[in-house]
């Protein structure tokens, strides 16, 4: 990006007080005796540029490595591209982390433990490789917007299914009740015959018994609207309230962003008003609630005044006729009921569909970023051959989907630590999904070899965690391997040497990017240097800045290095001795010295 590089580090107090030291967008080479600020220096740089180590162990080592030869002084560094120039300062006390400019590529800085390391974590080697794809930011910042809206629907999903769920329990006594319904008709259509009158005033009460079940449900259903709506509306609420604070504009200059917070208050007031008007309009519903209990009195009223007319014609006409009331009543309720029911399940396919055709974009994304690795380790594999081989598993790695079924088993009775590895290592996360919400436990036995009931039982406590399967990751594998000469080895199985030989060439292979390494020569042989190494540092001519501490002669001269800086100390700090090219006489005693 812009081709940037540290064109100059200054240190005031610590121990390097009074350090100052000019690069250039080359090989440059730090060499000096031990105890004399070399590691120092990598690390202030990291600090500076506020670049994180490759593990939270390495990183915490470098912090503190940083903040104790800092002292309460400051790093200032200073970054180019001959046409842009950025400064950046750091004390030790900063709590607000610096960022480099948006384009800026963030620099690669490998302790020397880090070196030796970094290829045995599973997540080291994916960040090595990740780090030469460029759009890794926006895949990983794409990744989580869909995640977000996966969660999202799947919350809603969530809420829908426990209503569904309500929705049955409530349906079940339904055809009990019209079966009872239809008998005590019989009864109440011969009572009827008995007296012109009384089969009138039967019909009357009927009227008034449906008018009374209409009347009851239109409002429970303004009742149900209104505590929804309240609640909706306490929400929206608290989330305009609890815009997020930013940080105090400190600058000099006008605030970059001081027309979009007078937007976002204006917003945020034009929100509030709009939510007032409505809550003024909302108070209707109060109007028709009021309204609607009034007609309930007046229709029990005259129902229970002519129960006791029917009841005074027909000794019993009235008990039957209560009862029937009731179980019109509650058939109704029961109707409007399964036609509620009949819409969440329609609501649920609707949302599923939606999720699914988001949860396809997830996996485009993570296929795109995939193919971007791919492309990556077979470049570096066909620049590197025959020594070293980088290769790729793609979606192989099931730890994290592991521990989501584990997670969603965990205290429910259920014996999961064998069947969860089972699982994930033969039903994808999609299939399983599928799976899970049609309920199908032929399918999940067709996979599993288990019986229906404890399918039944696993399926069943793995609903509430479909949002946690959905979006789980399953993350490539990325391995290393090195030709001894006999066989190919693997990276775990390599001495710290032959690690070294493996991830400094593959380390180099990056174009138009700093690279800042700590004495990376330790461990390995000058036969590696001088064949390898070397190779590597002048095939990366021109496309990108290095600097290396060093103890090895051949990096700076073979390497022709473009500044050679040695440092010296008087044991309570460290300096420049001497700083120039190759051409430069103290330059070449200071090689021959020194190492």
């Amino acid at each position: 990006m812009n081709n940037f590089f540290i064109q100059r580090v200054q240190v005031e107090g610590g121990f390097l007080d009074g350090f100052d030291l000019n690069l250039e967008n080359g090989l440059n080479t730090i060499i000096g005796a031990r105890g004399t600020g070399k590691s120092t220096f990598i690390e202030l740089i990291r600090y500076g540029l506020n670049i994180k180590g490759h593990s939270v162990e390495s990183s915490t080592k470098a912090l503190n490595h940083a903040l104790s030869v800092l002292k309460d002084g400051q790093v200032t560094i200073t970054l180019s591209n001959e046409k842009e120039t950025f400064s950046l300062s750091r004390t030790s006390e900063d709590k607000q982390e610096t960022k480099l400019p948006y384009n800026i590529k963030i620099p690669l800085i490998f302790s020397q433990t880090e070196v030796e390391t970094v290829g045995l974590l599973e997540k080291g080697r994916l960040k090595i490789i990740d780090s030469f794809i460029e759009e890794i930011n926006f895949y990983k910042e794409k990744e989580l917007g869909i995640i977000v809206k996966i969660n999202s629907i799947s919350k809603e999903l969530q809420n829908i299914t426990e209503d569904i769920a309500n929705y049955e329990d409530q349906l079940l006594p339904l055809e009990n009740l019209r079966k009872e319904l239809k008998l005590l008709e019989i009864e109440e259509n011969k009572i009827s015959e008995i007296s012109q009158q009384a089969a009138s005033k039967s019909i009357k009460l009927k009227e008034l018994s449906e008018a009374y079940s209409k009347q009851s449900l239109t409002l429970n259903y303004i009742k149900e609207f209104t505590e929804k709506e309240n609640a909706w509306q306490n929400e929206i609420i608290n989330l305009i309230n609890n815009i997020p604070d930013i940080t105090p504009w400190r600058g000099e200059e006008e605030n970059p962003i001081s027309d979009i917070l007078k937007a976002r208050e204006l917003l945020k007031t034009s929100l509030i008003n709009k939510i007032n008007e409505y809550s003024d309009t909302f108070k209707i519903t109060e109007e028709h609630i009021l309204k609607i209990r009034t007609n309930i009195q007046e229709i029990t009223k005259e129902g229970q005044q002519l129960r006791t007319e029917v009841d005074n014609l027909q000794n019993g006409a009235g008990e039957i006729s209560r009862k029937c009331q009731k179980l019109r009543s509650d058939i109704k309720h029961l109707e409007i009921t399964k036609l509620n029911l009949e819409d969440k399940i329609k609501k649920i396919k609707q949302l599923q569909n939606e999720r699914n055709l988001i949860l396809n974009t997830l996996e485009d994304i993570r296929e795109k970023r995939s193919r971007a690795r791919v492309n990556v380790c077979e470049e570096i594999s066909l620049e590197l051959s025959p020594k070293i081989r980088v290769g790729i598993e793609v979606s192989s790695l099931i730890d994290d989907y592991n521990q989501v079924l584990t997670n969603a088993l965990k205290g429910t009775g259920i014996k999961y630590n064998d069947i969860v590895s089972v699982i994930s290592e033969t039903i994808p996360p999609r299939e399983l999904i599928n799976i899970i919400e049609n309920d199908n436990i032929d399918d999940f036995i067709s996979f599993i070899s288990i019986s229906k009931d404890r399918a039944s039982k696993i399926i069943s406590n793995l609903k509430l965690s479909i949002y946690e399967i959905a979006t789980v990751l399953l993350e490539d594998r990325i391995t290393f391997n090195l030709n001894d000469g006999t066989e190919w080895k693997d990276f775990s199985e390599l001495s710290t040497g032959q690690r070294c030989t493996v991830i400094l060439p593959i380390i180099l292979q990056h174009k138009d990017t700093i690279l800042v390494i700590d004495q990376p020569e330790d461990h390995i042989d000058n036969a590696f240097i001088v064949e390898t190494l070397i190779s590597s540092i002048l095939k990366r001519k021109n496309k990108g800045q290095i600097i290396v501490t060093t103890h090895n002669a051949n990096v700076p001269v073979l390497g022709n290095a473009n500044i050679v800086a040695h440092l010296s100390s008087d044991g309570k700090r460290g300096f420049i001795q001497s700083f120039g090219s190759l051409s430069n006489k103290k330059i070449v005693d200071a090689i021959s010295k020194v190492m």
